[in-house]
């Protein structure tokens, strides 16, 4: 259908093929750009409409500095004919966030005005005409984490219109983040390919989209990235094998986070290879020969190396079934952690009802569990955390003695508070002269239990200055693997534990899988309690049973053709209480169909409302509620046509399609925010994607579902937005067609029929999707005939034999030769600010003067690691492991880069007085002494 060929490997691809998400589905993707620098040379005529603040007079600026002529636009409608350029700027000033109230009054401004620019520029008698700039801050998910404002996406819609229609004004957006500077966009604007549609700005880096067929979900692990950068963390793919012999093959659903993986993903322990994760909850999806006791679609949770993917095959002795009493992401918090804790303690240590027991780090996960297995002994506990805020809340778990794990005054208090005798036990995860302070700590015969990984005592060093310990530097994974029995013995304890409810989940901060980056920087920053888990997808976990009978359901646009096999799609399904709504009342073809389904035992609830209005929505979800069972599914069907080529339309018939479409999902998506949805669906339209001639309105409308969806999800919440093609005897799209326009065959486009359609809604459902489009079509007809020769590179891909020609891999060095001498300074400046930022979680508020020490920032020795690798990485050289150190200051770094890099004559004095100021910061440690700091600190965080 689509030109494009799926290779089909097994009869469960063979399923899947078949289905018409499968055949149809495309979906966007993002990737870098490598730019084409000779282009900044070109001195252009650029003209700026006003917006944005002080990011549109730096473009300004930027532009007039680079030898562009640049000017501000006074007069929308009469832009010079001389103009080679025109940026569209207002939408950066619309909000994000989700306000229920006048969306339309607040998006007129940006949106009505990109219109009106858009048919001025048209209208254009120059033999050359101007390209068109649509600017937005927001608008699209480039990397999984991004904040979007879905208002500035109608833009989008309206933009690919405008491609459409008036190809000669090569319509281009450019979607920037909140750290990206007028420079920056400027050098975006300057770099662009003429058939470059859609770019966004990340941190600096520009990314370009692409539509992509959506496959079968792919097998992926994570692994450390060969840069040692967390920001390059991503999914792999691989190759899933079978589980041999003995062993069981999980589904995951929540992998556990922990400290090893951060440290692997920097590259500071040994795991060139090796795939990160070491625990998880999911279900058996396969056994291995021998395997008993497992069985496919069993709830379990593990002890699993390589967890952080899809799927991951272990032992069966390692793997236990999940309480039923626990969610999966409760329970991937639990093997390492409880694990670990009962070994050291238990099992080691021995401890025992009235011994002491110091616990350094008990917030963290191990630190946690040893906590609840301490408490549950009978034991009296010591305990250290890193910050006052920690430290309040062991004190409210009963916790009475807690000191500070960043200072060594807890030795002195803790021989005082016991006159002189010590602990029985201490649970170690500090280094350097905290395990001295430690080991002096203990009574005579108590033991030390050692999790760290670098720079720890051997045990002769232990024994020789302090004989009558007891010391085990221990591993869970070795000893698992020197000792069968041991974790099968470990996990049926802890299962019996919880299933008794002695022992209790642990505090867990839960990210999708998608934000796998977010999570490795939230625990590099050390900020978090407890455990951080990687779900599936936190928004929309994947339902076996996605309706339910006890449950009611949603369906806005009900009474069209659409909406009504929705409704039938969703009783065939198992649902038996319907809430149907319309802007009109039922057909007598409705009515026939309410009627064949109230038949069937289906509870239906009819109603004439405007979902486009708050309080008419509002007054309906407040009766039904009193009346019908709790509502666990939406799906917004409403929507209207207005169609008209640009030249015709105006604000009005924009706000007839906006109104019921966006306006209308958004008053869903508000009344039903403290709803325990299973999901949340908008049918958005394929015009959005495509940005289909004479619907410029309902592109814009479309454009902005998609969007939502992606704010609602990264909200934690449910949300699918599905752009569909043209429904077969169904839908506006079917209408349209039979008022003379074009023809969907001649198009290229192929029918959906509803049946199919509503299969694969519920199959996008279930694989957590976000932003899809369904689109049965021929694609090289279709751009053939909308495009001519000039088809926007997002296409590419689609094509047969498609290919790109952009390349990935620019980096900050490049783009800063490519300034003049006099702007190098204060560019890199800026560059390495941002990154400094990212590494060490700042607010972009919070003002950072260049001469401030970095750590007193928040910049630790393992985030000063991250910053090297994040400078190596964006200008592609190697720098020395201590370059944070070395250069403790903004001023500095920036300084030392200008000389190894060559970017300018900067005077060796000026290197000189900066390494002099940020060296007194550090109170003048020598290169070994720095490094010695570095690696004693990394120590300290060794711990699982």
């Amino acid at each position: 259908i689509t030109g494009i060929q799926f290779a089909l490997t097994s009869a469960a691809d063979l399923v899947a093929t078949r289905s018409l998400t499968q055949r149809c589905g495309v979906e966007m993707v993002w990737h870098p750009l490598a730019t084409a620098q000779d282009s900044i040379a070109a001195r252009s005529h650029w003209q700026i409409l006003p917006g944005g603040g002080a990011l549109g007079s730096t473009l300004l600026q930027t532009l007039i500095d680079l030898g562009c002529q640049a000017e501000l636009l006074s007069d929308l409608c009469a832009p010079n004919a001389n103009a080679q350029h025109i940026v569209h700027l207002a939408a950066l000033d619309l909000p994000g966030g989700l306000d229920a109230n006048g969306v339309l009054l607040t998006l007129r401004p940006a949106l009505e005005s990109a219109l009106r620019l858009a048919q001025t520029c048209a209208k254009s008698q120059a033999s050359t005409s101007p390209r068109l700039w649509l600017v937005t801050r927001g608008a699209q998910e480039v990397r999984g984490a991004d904040c979007l404002a879905p208002l500035a996406a109608t833009l989008w819609g309206l933009a690919r219109v405008i491609r459409a229609e008036h190809p000669q004004l090569r319509c281009t957006l450019v979607d920037i983040d909140a750290t990206c500077s007028g420079s920056q966009l400027a050098q975006t604007l300057l770099v662009a390919a003429d058939n470059e549609s859609q770019l966004a700005v990340r941190d600096g880096q520009i990314w370009r989209a692409r539509l992509v067929p959506i496959t079968k979900p792919a097998e992926f692990h994570f692994i450390a990235p060969p840069s040692g950068q967390i920001e390059d963390l991503a999914p792999t793919p691989h190759v899933a094998r079978a589980p041999r012999a003995g062993e069981v093959r999980i589904e995951v659903h929540a992998a556990g986070l922990n400290f090893r993986d951060v440290l692997s993903t920097l590259r500071m322990v040994d795991s060139t290879t090796a795939t990160l994760g070491g625990e998880c909850a999911g279900t058996v999806s396969a056994v291995g020969p021998g395997v008993s006791g497992f069985a496919p679609g069993d709830a379990v949770f593990a002890f699993a190396p390589g967890s952080l993917a899809n799927s991951v095959c272990v032992p069966q002795s390692w793997v236990a079934r999940r309480p039923n009493n626990l969610t999966a992401t409760q329970a991937a918090a639990l093997p390492i952690a409880c694990l670990t804790a009962s070994y050291g303690l238990e099992h080691l240590a021995g401890l025992r009802r009235g011994d002491r027991v110091l616990i350094h780090a008990a917030t963290g996960g191990v630190g946690m569990a040893a906590l609840q297995i301490a408490q549950l002994i009978g034991a009296e506990i010591f305990a250290t955390a890193g910050n006052e805020a920690k430290r309040a809340l062991l004190r409210e778990l009963g916790v009475q003695q807690v000191f500070d794990s960043r200072s060594l005054l807890f030795r002195d208090a803790i021989m005082e508070c016991t006159n002189g005798q010590g602990v029985h036990v201490v649970l170690n995860a500090l280094s350097g002269e905290f395990i001295e302070a430690g080991l002096s700590v203990l009574a005579p015969g108590g033991c030390f239990l050692e999790m760290g990984k670098r720079g720890i005592w051997s045990a002769a060093a232990v024994a020789a200055k302090f004989p009558k310990l007891r010391y085990y530097a221990f591993d869970l994974g070795q000893a698992a693997r020197d000792d069968a029995t041991l974790v099968p013995r470990l996990f049926a304890q802890l299962v019996a534990r919880l299933n008794d409810g002695e022992l209790t989940p642990l505090p867990v901060a839960a990210y999708p899988m998608r934000m796998a980056r977010t999570a490795f920087q939230a625990m590099a920053q050390a900020r978090h309690v407890g455990k951080l888990v990687l779900c599936r997808d936190l928004a929309a976990p994947a339902l076996a049973q996605p309706i339910r009978s006890d449950a009611s359901y949603l369906v806005t646009g009900a009474f069209g053709a659409l909406g009504l096999a929705v409704a039938e799609g969703l009783a065939v399904r198992g649902a038996r209480h319907l809430i149907l709504l319309g802007r009109s009342s039922p057909s007598a073809t409705a009515d026939a169909v309410l009627a064949r389904l109230t038949s069937h035992g289906v509870t239906v609830r009819c109603a004439v409302v405007d979902v486009g209005i708050g309080r008419q929505l509002r007054a309906l979800l407040a009766e039904t509620a009193t009346t019908m069972p709790a509502l666990r599914g939406v799906v917004h069907a409403a929507g209207a046509l207005d169609d008209g080529v640009l030249s015709q339309q105006d604000w009005q018939r924009f706000a007839n399609v906006l109104g019921p479409k966006l306006q209308g999902a958004w008053n869903l998506a508000a009344a039903t925010a403290d709803a325990a949805l299973d999901f949340f669906v908008l049918f958005s339209a394929g015009a959005g994607w495509l940005g289909t001639p004479g619907q410029a309105n309902y592109a814009a409308a479309n454009a902005a579902l998609d969007a939502l969806a992606q704010h609602l999800r990264a909200a934690g919440r449910p949300a699918t937005a599905i752009a569909w093609g043209a429904w077969q005897g169904a839908g506006m799209a079917s209408a349209r067609a039979a008022n003379g326009n074009r023809s969907w065959v001649q198009l290229g486009i192929t029918a959906i029929a509803p049946q199919a359609g509503v299969a694969a809604m519920f199959e996008l459902i279930e694989r957590n999707a976000a932003a899809v489009s369904v689109l049965p079509m021929h694609w090289p007809t279709y751009l053939t005939i909308v495009y001519g020769a000039r088809i926007p590179a997002c296409f590419a891909t689609l094509l047969p034999g498609g290919t790109d020609s952009s390349t990935i891999g620019a980096n900050a060095l490049t783009q800063l030769q490519a300034l003049p001498a006099h702007q190098r300074r204060d560019a890199l400046l800026q560059r390495l600010e941002t990154l400094v930022r990212k590494v060490a979680g700042l607010a972009l508020q919070r003002a950072i003067d260049p001469h401030w020490p970095l750590r007193d920032l928040g910049m630790d020795s393992l985030m000063s690691v991250e910053l090297r690798n994040a400078i190596a990485t964006a200008f592609g050289r190697n720098f020395s492991a201590t370059l944070a150190f070395d250069h403790p200051t903004l001023e500095a770094l920036t300084e030392h880069l200008m000389l190894s890099l060559q970017l300018g004559d900067v005077p060796i004095d000026a290197v000189a007085t900066a390494a002099s100021k940020a060296q007194a910061s550090i109170d003048a440690l020598s290169q070994q002494e720095a490094e010695a700091e570095l690696l004693a600190e990394l120590a300290k965080g060794a711990a699982p």
